[in-house]
């Protein structure tokens, strides 16, 4: 018999050998499930993180331009209109648009609950759009109005904005840490079916390599079988993910506040991610594969 093994006769080896996984076993079965959730819920995370990131963006290309004046609903008609004559003369202003009382009644509805009383004395609120090529400083502004009535305020929305922001920066770097924790999950996964099955095949392996299969070429058998699980698994996470995104976009047509955020769909660049992060998955899963049989090849005494 030869000492070296020519890789068509090794390949013949190996067909006829339960290197692989069969169909039928236990991890066979068990394995895509366990990587596809893991994998899922890392999509989900990348998902979130860029959800997130749409919604930062979409407050603030909405209520940047966009101030609030509110008016004390105590005071007389006269303030009030001398406060909307002094808005609609002030450069830098694009719209000004009172709210009427069934409006302002509307937006309290939410966080009072019930029927409001028409007769409850609420502010009078007054939604400015501003001119993006002339900008307004706030303060002048500000001054003005309570030079009208100390009443009269202006909530430029920045606070709110900024602590909006601070928030959503901590939840995507929560995000990024618990991705990495599933990734570090993923591998940990990948490396213990891989010394099973190596457990499973020891002896086999052990003769393999006595007379005459590399190292490679028996690693490069662990990667294929991986490969194939962990793309079976894949397909599951994206199953998962593309029903969680339908049911969101189908969800959001009826909910205003979600309305936008979910849509369309699979947007190109978020497309390109979720590819772009499965491939890399997979890719780390056969490495980590390989380099775990490697390990445990090396411990095999010739």
């Amino acid at each position: 018999m030869s000492t070296l093994f020519k890789r068509r006769d090794a390949d013949d080896i190996f067909r006829n050998t339960p290197i692989f996984l069969d169909e039928e076993h236990l991890l066979a079965r068990f394995v895509p499930w366990i990587t596809g959730v893991l994998i899922f819920v890392v999509l989900l995370v990348l998902f979130g993180m860029m959800l997130s990131y749409r919604l930062v963006t979409t407050w603030h290309s909405t209520m940047e331009y966009t101030w609030t004046v509110q008016i004390d609903g105590t005071l007389t008609p006269d303030k009030n209109d001398a406060v909307l004559k002094m808005l609609r003369e002030t450069g830098g202003i694009t719209s000004v648009n009172p709210l009427d009382k069934d409006t302002s009644l509307a937006l309290l509805k939410p966080w009072l609950g019930g029927d409001l009383s028409k007769d409850l004395p609420i502010p009078m609120l007054i939604d400015i759009r501003l001119d993006k090529t002339q900008p307004l400083d706030p303060e002048t502004l500000s001054k003005r109005l309570s030079a009208i009535d100390p009443h009269v305020t202006l909530d430029t929305h920045e606070q709110w904005l900024g602590d909006v922001s601070a928030l959503m920066k901590n939840f995507r770097v929560l995000m990024i840490a618990l991705g990495l924790l599933l990734i570090l999950g993923l591998v940990l996964a990948i490396t213990l079916v891989t010394r099973m099955n190596f457990a499973l095949n020891q002896t086999i392996i052990a003769t393999l390599h006595m007379t005459g299969a590399t190292d490679r070429f028996i690693a490069e058998e662990f990667e294929r079988s991986t490969l194939w699980l962990t793309v079976k698994g894949t397909s599951i996470g994206l199953i998962l993910l593309i029903s969680v995104k339908v049911s969101l976009y189908f969800f959001g047509r009826h909910e205003p506040m979600l309305a936008g955020l979910v849509t369309p769909i699979f947007p190109f660049f978020e497309t390109v991610c979720v590819i772009a992060l499965s491939g890399a998955l997979i890719g780390l899963s056969v490495w980590a594969s390989r380099q775990t049989a490697l390990r445990r090849l090396a411990k095999i005494v010739t």
